[in-house]
Order: structure tokens, then C-alpha cells, then sequence
């Protein structure tokens, strides 16, 4: 009877037994929930979207999204097919080493078609933006040696990179070393690409001509300044100009 007064009761049923349940959910609190799951059609797109955003950095949130999918509930809240093993692989890590639950970055590992969630959950532009961003990161890997490590860093930018990391690392399995995963993960925190030294007002005066070729010789000379392992001053790059 709650329920059909407000369905988005069955959202924070499973919300609550993330947060605080120590086993299985309450059986009849479930059976209610079921019995009436058709109802969560009638929810906004940013009611679900704020439900189950907190949901996904609960602690026992994985093995409650294990409970929602076997009992139908899951797919009437996600429009694409949950990855619960990649899911359930990045909440063990975050609370293994610490590591902060990030809303957004679990809902990617949880359901990987970025455009169809953001049309189901209203996700905001920034959202969106991070999650499209980190859809075509590519995975970065521990098995990346160190210099490739600062160009995929200088290339992502520190957000994307660790969003990046932390996706792979969870779409793994977990396999591996943690302890390169984590050293991959903490570049940022100790190195920063130096900003590219050379300007499109510097090729002009040197005789370039305004034009496209003025974006093509910088992104050359960018390219130049990565493989010298960003160390290569402007003299060098106007000299190589």
C-alpha cells in the first residue's frame, strides 16, 4: 500500500538495504517491491537518476544490484545490460585500497552504452562530457612503461586518466598486480605535463603565413616535444621549425 502511494519506495528499498542491511533484503519488503516494479515506468528520469547515483556508492551495493537484476527489477531502472561482474570488481577495489566511491564512474563501469544512460537518467552535460571522455580514453595498463604512462596522462588530462585507470583496472577483474594498478593510478599526484612551450603567434613570427599548415606544424611540434619526453625547450622546437 506505500508503495502504490509512491513508488519511488522501491528504489530506496534497495537504496537502504545498501546502506544498511547485513544480509539479505527483507522478505516481504522484497516481494512488495516486485509485485509492484512495474510502477517505476511512472518515476522521472531524475528521480531514478538521483535514487540510484546514491545507491551505487553504498557498501553493500553490489550484492543488492545482484538482488534488483535476478529479480527484473534492474533492467526497468537501466536501459542497456548491467556488467555486475565489472561493477562488483571496482566497488572491492575502492574499498580494498581506500579509494573513493565516485557515483559517475560506477555507473560507467555498470552500464557501459553512455548515450543511452544519459537519455534514461538526464545525466548533466558535465556528466555526460566526463563519461564520453572516458569512452574514448582507451584502457591504460600497468604493462605501459613510464614514459607511455606521462603521454597517455598528457593526452587524457588527470581526470580521464584516472577515470580511465580505474574502468581498466575494474575490467580486469581485478587480475594482476594491485599494486601496479595503484602505482598507474597515483601519476598524476607526482607529475604533470609541462605546458607545450611554442604558441601559433611564435610560428607567425617566424615566417608561417596564417592558415591551417599553422595547426598542423604545432600539433608536428607537439608530437616532436612528446618524444623528447617533454623536455624539449622552445629553442629547440622553434630551431626544429
Amino acid at each position: 500500500a506505500r508503495i502504490r502511494g509512491e513508488y519511488p519506495r522501491i528504489l530506496r528499498f534497495f537504496r537502504f538495504h545498501a546502506l544498511y542491511g547485513k544480509s539479505t533484503p527483507d522478505p516481504e519488503g522484497l516481494a512488495a517491491c516486485v509485485a509492484l516494479k512495474e510502477g517505476l515506468a511512472r518515476l522521472s528520469a531524475e528521480r531514478v537518476r538521483d535514487e540510484l547515483l546514491k545507491l551505487l556508492v553504498a557498501p553493500g551495493a553490489a550484492a543488492t544490484l545482484a538482488v534488483m537484476q535476478k529479480t527484473g527489477i534492474l533492467p526497468l531502472v537501466l536501459p542497456v545490460a548491467a556488467d555486475l561482474a565489472r561493477f562488483t570488481s571496482m566497488a572491492a577495489a575502492d574499498a580494498l585500497h581506500g579509494l573513493p566511491p565516485d557515483p559517475v564512474l560506477r555507473l560507467a563501469a555498470l552500464a557501459p552504452d553512455i548515450a543511452a544512460m544519459a537519455d534514461r537518467l538526464r545525466l548533466s552535460n558535465a556528466e555526460q562530457a566526463r563519461l564520453k571522455a572516458l569512452e574514448d580514453a582507451g584502457a591504460p595498463s600497468p604493462a605501459l612503461r613510464e614514459a607511455e604512462r606521462k603521454v597517455v596522462l598528457h593526452q587524457l588530462g588527470p581526470e580521464t586518466y584516472r577515470d580511465a585507470v580505474r574502468l581498466a583496472w575494474a575490467s580486469g577483474g581485478n587480475t594482476g598486480d594491485d599494486a601496479e594498478w595503484l602505482r598507474l593510478l597515483a601519476l598524476p599526484g607526482h607529475w604533470s605535463p609541462p605546458p607545450f612551450p611554442v604558441t601559433g603567434d611564435d610560428l607567425l613570427a617566424h615566417g608561417m603565413k596564417p592558415g591551417p599548415e599553422i595547426g598542423e606544424a604545432l600539433r608536428r611540434l607537439e608530437d616532436w616535444w612528446i618524444v623528447s619526453g617533454f623536455r624539449a625547450t622552445r629553442a629547440d622546437l622553434l630551431s626544429k621549425l
